[in-house]
């Protein structure tokens, strides 16, 4: 079970469904109190098409370190005016990030960009979160 220590209340630690409650709730006293301390973890989103670009970019608003990589660098562009790092390659992705989503359009665009087959794969994988929210096919998971 994940806690979370909340800013303002020495000692008090939630648990899951408590910090979910007190995360949605707004701060009315102006002190800060029940203010969740945010996360200095870098996420990584790798594929900024018609569905990743938009999460990518709530993701950003919401003030989530965010570093972003697509292969079409253009698409890169709106999120860095809202905030994120847009690394040179996705190498430098990998390098920095120890989450990473994939919002990419199928199996082969994964292989791609994890390397898999190659030995880049390990670096890129290892020691890291990696979201999947591609489709793909039971044989390929």
């Amino acid at each position: 079970m994940t806690t979370f220590r909340v800013l303002g209340r020495p000692g008090k630690r939630l648990r899951d469904r408590e910090a979910a409650t007190v995360a949605s709730r707004q701060c009315g006293n102006g002190k800060g109190n029940w203010m969740m301390k945010k996360s200095s973890v870098v996420t990584g989103f790798v594929g900024l098409g018609t569905m990743g670009e938009p999460m990518a970019l709530t993701l950003a608003k919401a003030g989530t370190p965010l570093m972003v990589w697509n292969r079409s660098a253009s698409k890169c562009e709106r999120l860095a005016g809202a905030g994120a790092v847009v690394a040179r390659d996705v190498e430098e992705l990998f390098a920095r990030c120890s989450v990473a989503i994939l919002m990419l359009a199928d199996g082969g665009a994964i292989d791609v960009v994890l390397a898999r087959g190659t030995s880049a794969f390990v670096d890129r994988v290892k020691g890291r979160t990696l979201i999947n929210m591609v489709t793909v096919p039971p044989a390929y998971s």
